[in-house]
């Protein structure tokens, strides 16, 4: 099993490699302050099962990207909790977990231990894989996939492309 941290922006920061500068971009909590409960997906390190965990994580989103996550496994001092979140799909609920840390200084360590490995512990769900994934699942009337796309077309679009917006699968 493989922890996958989501990482859907600002790769570069994670690039330039200054553990302080990434805690402070991507663990941010909401109300301010240091996010001590960051989600990961605890999922098989297998390439269809993450792109699945990718496209269903991104699948509220009007504005698809290529998708970036960071495997945590053996950096962390504690094993994640599961926890359902607030997720749409049965398949990405149940792989979701929370690290549960004491301090912001616990988390940096995590993200030191991480660098060094960086590129052999990224894994990488291409748009057009993301695409091509929610396409054949809305071509097979996935009823899961029907379900969360946005109602409009043309919301639709940037998701699917515009030829399969007027799919009988997609009404």
């Amino acid at each position: 099993m493989a922890l996958i941290l989501r990482v859907v922006s600002r790769w570069s920061v994670w690039e330039r490699g200054a553990p302080n500068e990434i805690v402070d971009y991507h663990f941010r909590a909401r109300e301010g302050g240091t996010d001590l409960r960051p989600s990961v997906y605890e999922t098989d390190d297998d390439a269809a099962e993450i792109l699945r965990v990718m496209a269903e994580h991104s699948s509220g989103s009007n504005s698809l990207t290529t998708m970036r996550g960071i495997d945590l496994a053996g950096a962390c001092l504690r094993d994640p909790i599961a926890t359902p979140g607030d997720l749409r799909f049965t398949f990405t609920r149940g792989r979701h977990r929370e690290l549960v840390l004491e301090s912001r200084q616990e988390l940096v360590e995590i993200v030191r231990r991480v660098l060094p490995e960086l590129e052999a512990r990224t894994r990488v769900a291409d748009k057009r894989a993301i695409k091509e994934y929610v396409a054949s699942a809305v071509e097979a009337s996935d009823p899961r996939v029907a379900r969360v796309l946005p109602r409009a077309p043309r919301a639709r679009e940037p998701l699917l492309g515009r030829a399969a917006v007027g799919s009988p699968a997609f009404i």
